[in-house]
């Protein structure tokens, strides 16, 4: 299982319907169905029920998302916090000054503008 596999499923429950959920996730339709079945498989669950009508989550199902609900919200959080780092990035600065500095009488209006 992976954190993917965990979005899409979350993606059909809400959608109701592999199509409308694969169109949401910019992926096709059969790989979606792919990656579910092959989630199904890995966990020995069933967690839709397919119908005519669309797809509706099995009890299992049902358990499985209320599970990853933190999982995603943290995943979310995770994203959120990168992408912050990545546009905002931060450290340290370290500035070194000659004894040039201390004669020239610079050493005290840097210290005060950095202050």
């Amino acid at each position: 299982m992976n954190i993917t596999q965990v979005r899409y499923v979350m993606a059909i429950a809400k959608a109701g319907n592999f199509s409308k959920a694969a169109e949401h996730l910019f992926i096709t339709q059969p790989a979606l169905s792919l990656q579910i079945t092959a989630l199904e498989k890995e966990l020995g669950l069933h967690l839709f029920h397919r119908t005519s009508k669309g797809v509706f989550l099995t009890d299992d199902g049902e358990a499985f998302c209320h599970f990853s609900q933190p999982l995603m919200r943290a995943w979310e959080n995770l994203q959120k916090n990168m992408d912050l780092r990545r546009t905002h990035p931060s450290g340290h600065l370290r500035i070194g000054l000659g004894a040039r500095a201390y004669a020239n009488g610079l050493f005290e209006p840097i210290v005060r503008f950095f202050d």
